[in-house]
């Protein structure tokens, strides 16, 4: 059985989650991740996955999967 859309969108909203998690303030308006290694090494494995998932889907759509992601292609 393939990968359908919902499996797609499960994999960007995780993406999404973790760029968000990495990137945001905690409640004493500090950066969660000061050096934002984590937030880069998320975008990284963002723009890996949509490699990868081109090459097993030539219909998917590689910029509106990162932006899915809130990755810039």
């Amino acid at each position: 059985m393939g990968m359908t859309r919902r499996d797609f969108h499960l994999i960007a909203d995780t993406i999404r989650e973790q760029i968000n998690r990495h990137s945001t303030r905690d409640d004493n308006d500090r950066a969660a991740d000061p050096n934002l290694s984590g937030y880069s090494a998320v975008c990284l494995t963002a723009w890996a996955l949509a490699d990868n998932l081109a090459a097993y889907n030539p219909a998917f759509n590689r910029a509106r999967f990162l932006e899915a992601c809130g990755v810039k292609p």
